[in-house]
């Protein structure tokens, strides 16, 4: 099977080009105006096009036929205004708006498994660092609506894809775990003060924040893919800068579970876990 992901948003093509290689073209929108139009509908002609650069550009070619075709950050526009913004209070130095996939639901659409799992499924071919979900209408105005809204994220993943997910949640050494891929959740809230690091800048807006363990690879450490001191010090160092508080204790736990959601006053933990 060959897949090609379209990111509609950041303008690339993605190709998986055999079972171990994927390449991505950037700006996709050279090979054709119309190309994420084309590619949803499986233009066979834009295809081969996609196909003919593969093989000039990088000496690859296809090994077969397109058989699958996934768009991703499809509706553009609009999200385009609510990632500016979202993004707008990270002062992370290795996060980038590029470099994620946004999707947008009301509260109580659970339909957001489906993108779960489809990420889950492509992460290692598009290279993006997380998936960025979006709830609109969440109606949060403390942090023990937020740790609430977290339990019944977790759970209706659990309901949908991963049936053991919060087995053993009551111990401290539990992991974020589906299809044995370890991931990490930051949790983001429009009822947070604004010079919080989990600030989220939509009216009446929470976000999720998956990402794949491996998605640290670029400034963690090799061995125990935790990110190393002087990386942890420049991030907090610009936190600070924006006059953020930043909770140092908490950071350094080993105690994920505890890190997904902060607390208003970032001295508390919020023991989600227990609604």
């Amino acid at each position: 099977m060959s897949l090609l992901i379209a990111d509609v948003l950041n303008d690339r093509i993605y190709a998986k080009i055999s079972e171990h290689e994927a390449i991505h073209i950037e700006p996709a929108s050279l090979i054709s105006e119309h190309i994420f139009h084309e590619v949803k509908h499986k233009n066979r002609t834009i295809i081969r096009k996609i196909n003919d650069v593969i093989q000039e550009e990088f000496d690859l070619k296809i090994s077969q036929d397109i058989d699958e075709v996934l768009l991703i950050n499809e509706d553009k526009y609009n999200l385009q205004q609510k990632s500016i913004k979202a993004f707008s209070n990270v002062k992370c130095i290795y996060a980038h708006r590029g470099r994620h996939w946004f999707d947008i639901f009301d509260e109580y659409d659970e339909s957001f498994t489906e993108v779960l799992s489809q990420y889950l499924k492509t992460y290692n071919i598009h290279n993006l660092d997380g998936l960025y979900l979006i709830f609109e209408n969440a109606n949060v105005t403390s942090d023990n609506d937020l740790s609430i809204k977290l339990a019944n994220f977790l759970k209706t993943i659990q309901d949908n894809l991963a049936p053991n997910l919060l087995k053993k949640i009551t111990d401290e050494k539990w992991r974020f775990i589906i299809d044995g891929v370890e991931l990490y959740l930051l949790v983001f809230s429009n009822h947070y003060p604004i010079n919080h690091s989990r600030y989220l800048p939509l009216n009446n807006t929470i976000s999720f924040l998956v990402q794949p363990d491996q998605t640290f690879d670029r400034f963690a450490d090799n061995d125990s893919n935790l990110i190393t001191k002087d990386n942890k010090e420049k991030i907090r160092e610009n936190y600070k800068k924006e006059g953020c508080t930043y909770n140092y204790s908490l950071s350094e736990s080993s105690d994920h579970r505890a890190k997904f959601i902060k607390s208003t006053d970032t001295i508390n933990v919020i023991n989600w876990w227990r609604n």
